[in-house]
């Protein structure tokens, strides 16, 4: 992953892995709002937000990647 690499992940819990990727951009979405509170605090440089992944309408943003990291097993329709 290069430096200047914009990172979202989906199901971000803490925000660890995708801090750890250092992005020159990440947004992390989880659907928990104390968890994303905590992120937020852990990780001030990270940009979070509460929304659940199955519907990102809202998100009008290009990403170079989008890490899944755990949530596949989650999804009632991975297709």
């Amino acid at each position: 992953m290069t430096a200047d690499a914009r990172v979202l992940e989906l199901g971000c819990w803490r925000g660890d892995l995708l801090a750890a990727l250092n992005p020159s951009y990440g947004l992390g979405i989880e659907f928990c709002e104390e968890v994303i509170a905590e992120a937020r605090q852990r990780h001030p440089a990270i940009n979070f937000l509460v929304a659940d992944v199955t519907d990102l309408a809202m998100l009008d943003e290009k990403f170079d990647y989008i890490i899944l990291s755990d949530l596949v097993n989650d999804l009632w329709d991975v297709q």
